[in-house]
């Protein structure tokens, strides 16, 4: 069969190359064509011959959006794969609400839950939900992070997701926008107070609060479950004699010394709360618990260092250290030290400058540790010292304290920048083969 030799007309450039089989497929509108108009940037046409007949990736900062977007639309999967690659090695917090929003665009479910990932880990939303970034966040992304993303109450969600409605929704679709939002806002978890804030806002339908509040009395169904949650892992690089896998720590070694390992997250802002299980306690003043300003603690005796920035309960004998800090101690109760496990939650609160510690199973506060402001950041905190015991386990993922509204005193009030900062366009030119003619 004859092949054709095509011209490649990029803008003013004219390029005459080689035929490619890409373009010869019968199915192709290119197929017939002597000169092709690729409508990218000169120096993306160029990545994708380079791919086409080198068989080369050369994906950059400049162009790896750009070259996402070709690669879907020529359906060029080894160069789609190796763009996704190296998106997925630069997100940042200036780079994520754009990526996201090409992993939506393109359906790229790997990509989407890089992003995703990223998001929890750093609790970016935190910060994003009271900022005017919030604004410029596309529709899809933020409808996703306020699903899988988002640790706030719900009043204050339902706030900020109706103030981006405000300013990026036509005139007359305001409410059809906020609307897709609302399912994920439980009204019933709510204070009377709270309610009366959103009755006041004029923005929620009565029938989806008289839907919610019926439901839940039926037990028919609530709102949809937000999945928010930063996922917690320890820093395995900082005592690796004591990491055990899975978020556990248990001492190794004999030598006669404190393993002290911060957890890899930081927390600046905003309220969290996640547990510490303390397993097979057999001696005394082994295991401690808290949270430490301090990225890389000593390897050293925590109780002999004059650290204001680290706050660490004590499970064996329910006793809270907290240098230069009001402390409160809340109850008598010890009758959970006699158990060989326990769970002990954290609550921390930058709102109100407490650290505050519970007996999770009882859901019993235990104490409060008050210093305005806390230090920040501060990062999750496990001290263990002798081999005989089981060793500390961390949870998986933090809550949002207003969450648990039975645990007393827990809700008593309640310059140049990278171009992959650019979003890509706004519907993808093509997820199937041009069509002819």
């Amino acid at each position: 069969s004859i092949r054709r030799r095509h011209t490649i007309c990029i803008g003013d450039l004219l390029s005459d190359v080689c035929s490619s089989d890409l373009f010869e497929a019968g199915s192709w509108a290119e197929g017939t064509k002597d000169v092709i108009d690729m409508q990218y940037t000169k120096e993306t046409c160029m990545a994708i011959l380079r791919h086409i007949y080198c068989c080369e990736n050369n994906v950059t900062t400049d162009n790896a959006l750009e070259l996402f977007d070709a690669s879907v639309f020529y359906q060029l999967s080894l160069l789609r794969d190796a763009t996704v690659r190296f998106l997925k090695t630069r997100i940042s917090h200036h780079t994520i609400f754009a990526v996201l929003h090409a992993a939506l665009l393109y359906n790229d479910r790997s990509l989407t839950d890089h992003c995703v990932a990223f998001a929890r880990q750093t609790n970016i939303m935190s910060d994003v939900l009271y900022s005017d970034e919030l604004c410029k966040i596309p529709y899809d992304v933020l409808l996703l992070l306020v699903e899988e993303a988002v640790i706030d109450s719900d009043l204050n969600i339902l706030k900020n997701v109706h103030r981006w409605c405000l300013a990026n929704a036509k005139e007359g679709e305001v409410q059809s926008k906020l609307s897709k939002f609302l399912k994920f806002i439980n009204f019933t978890k709510m204070s009377g107070e709270e309610l009366s804030i959103v009755e006041g806002m004029g923005i929620v339908p009565v029938d989806v609060l008289y839907s919610a509040f019926k439901n839940k009395v039926l037990g028919v169904g609530e709102a949809m479950q937000r999945r928010g949650a930063i996922h917690l892992r320890w820093d395995e690089t900082r005592e690796a004699s004591c990491y055990e896998g899975e978020n556990y720590l248990r001492k190794r070694s004999y030598d006669d010394g404190w393993d002290v390992v911060v957890a890899l997250n930081k927390f600046s802002k905003g309220k969290h709360y996640w547990v510490f299980t303390i397993h097979e306690l057999k001696q005394q003043h082994d295991c401690l618990v808290g949270v430490t300003q301090c990225r890389t603690p000593p390897q050293t005796d925590p109780f002999l260092a004059d650290d204001k920035g680290t706050v660490f309960y004590e499970p064996c004998c329910n006793k809270v250290r907290a240098t230069g800090a009001a402390v409160t101690k809340h109850t008598e109760r010890d009758d959970w030290l006699d158990s060989a496990s326990t769970d002990i939650g954290i609550s921390l609160n930058f709102d109100d400058s407490t650290i505050s510690f519970y007996h999770h199973a009882s859901k019993t506060l235990l104490y409060t540790v008050t210093r305005a402001p806390l230090p920040t950041p501060l990062y999750p905190y496990a001290a263990v010292y002798y081999i005989a015991n089981g060793g500390v386990s961390m949870s998986d993922t933090t809550t949002y304290p207003s969450d648990r509204t039975t645990y007393h005193g827990l809700c008593d009030s309640c310059g140049s920048k990278s171009p992959l900062m650019r979003s890509p366009s706004s519907k993808p030119r093509a997820t199937t083969s041009p069509s002819a003619g």
